[in-house]
């Protein structure tokens, strides 16, 4: 039942977001703006997580990191590319030993939630979006270390 609300409640969050920034209407070209990227980023990892690290990829999107409770949650969001189904991926890696996560797949909005424990521990996200015409590509090098 929690998991149907917190489903439920990103899909609203990413309907008001999307429809307020004309992605699901008929007009073409939109850009969220970084306070909408996160609401997603927020929406897509879970209540209590916060912001800790973005990094842009050019126009096409942003990777958050953001932690709560030991655990970092890295998303990988669209934005003049949202809409459209792109290869998007999302990576995150622990420094103390290696571990990783990562999603890849072909999505509209966004790729992540990727979850991975590292209390007071480094770790780097890495991502891109693929369109037809340019590949976007981001890392963040090791960050949130305390």
């Amino acid at each position: 039942m929690k998991m149907k609300q917190r489903l439920l409640g990103l899909a609203v969050a990413i309907t008001t977001v999307l429809s307020g920034a004309g992605v699901l209407g008929a007009q073409p070209a939109y850009a969220l703006t970084d306070s909408q990227m996160q609401s997603i980023a927020r929406g897509a990892c879970g209540s209590g997580y916060s912001v800790v690290h973005k990094t842009a990829l050019s126009t096409a999107g942003t990777m958050y990191l953001l932690y709560a409770g030991g655990y970092n949650c890295a998303v990988n969001v669209k934005n003049s590319t949202a809409g459209s189904y792109h290869t998007t991926s999302i990576n995150m890696e622990r420094q103390s030993d290696y571990a990783s996560k990562h999603q890849s797949g072909s999505f509209k909005t966004y790729a992540g939630p990727i979850y991975l424990s590292a209390p007071n521990q480094c770790v780097k996200y890495w991502g891109s979006i693929v369109t037809s015409s340019r590949d976007y590509l981001g890392s963040s090098g090791w960050v949130a270390c305390s």
